[in-house]
């Protein structure tokens, strides 16, 4: 399985709908310390966030200013 550079993603950012950013809900599952849901967000985009590790969900909630589910 390929995985996407840093830049590939940066890139996919920007060319998500910016007029239509309150229609989109992103789902970060398996978000890990919540750095990508945190990017989306501040982007201004609506971010549930969720990972299966206790530990990394209490970190992503806080860098997050939200809860994630775990």
């Amino acid at each position: 399985m390929a995985t996407a550079s840093k830049c590939e993603f940066a890139e996919f950012l920007l060319e998500l709908p910016k007029c239509e950013k309150r229609l989109i809900h992103i789902l970060d599952a398996g978000c890990g310390s919540g750095s990508d849901a945190v990017a989306f967000k501040q982007l201004g985009y609506e971010v549930s966030a969720m990972d299966a590790c206790e530990k990394l969900v209490k970190i992503a909630a806080t860098q997050l200013g939200q809860p994630v589910r775990h």
